[in-house]
Parts: structure tokens; C-alpha cells; sequence
């Protein structure tokens, strides 16, 4: 049998395609899914994204994800949504879904209706 160069190799995993990328498996969906709609360059906007962030980096978890969508740049998605104000914090995922609107400046009562302790 002729000798394979070792970087020409395929591991036994490689060959069977059983990695969960190669399955197509998805990886595990966040705990918490959030999408904050804003009108850049607005005042509340940017005040509601000041206020997510530091409630991001002192409340949720390292498996949550929010994402921050201009309603200009991207008017399809807020349609999706149903997004016709700004600015617009929406928990996305299995469920009952929520929305909160306004600057997100009271961080008890929008970690309470996300279901987070407070502090």
C-alpha cells in the first residue's frame, strides 16, 4: 500500500462526516435572542443602545445574542417584525414574543419582562 502524506490524511471523523458542521446540525440557539430597531442618528435611539449595552455586559449571559437593526438601512426586516416604531427591543424566539418600546432606561422593568433578575 503506498504511504499517504500525513497532511493529506483524513481522520476517521472526516471520513464518516459525523462532526455535527458536517451534519448540518445548527448550533444551540441562544438563550436569549434579542433585536433592538433603532432610527440612527435619532436621540432615543441612541440612548436605547447605550442602555442595551450596559445591560448586555452586567445581566445576560455569554449564550445571548442582540443584534441592532436600522429601520432605514433595513426596512424589510422591522417589516417582518412589525416594527413601526423606534426604537424597539424584540425577543425573538420560540414563545410568546416581546416587544419593548422606548430608550430601555428603567433596567428593572426591561429585565423583569425579559424574565432576568434584576439587580
Amino acid at each position: 500500500m503506498p504511504k499517504v502524506p500525513s497532511s493529506a490524511r483524513q481522520t476517521d471523523t472526516q471520513r464518516r462526516g459525523t462532526s455535527r458542521r458536517l451534519l448540518g446540525t445548527p448550533a444551540a440557539a441562544p438563550v436569549l435572542d434579542l433585536r433592538l430597531y433603532v432610527s440612527t442618528g435619532a436621540p432615543n435611539s441612541r440612548l436605547a443602545i447605550a442602555n442595551l449595552e450596559a445591560l448586555r455586559s452586567a445581566h445576560f449571559g455569554v449564550d445571548s445574542r442582540v443584534e441592532i437593526v436600522d429601520v432605514f438601512r433595513e426596512p424589510e426586516r422591522a417589516r417582518e417584525d412589525a416594527v413601526m416604531l423606534t426604537p424597539m427591543l424584540v425577543k425573538r424566539g420560540s414563545g410568546k414574543s416581546l416587544r419593548i418600546l422606548g430608550t430601555l432606561d428603567d433596567a428593572k422593568a426591561v429585565l423583569a419582562a425579559l424574565g432576568l433578575p434584576g439587580p
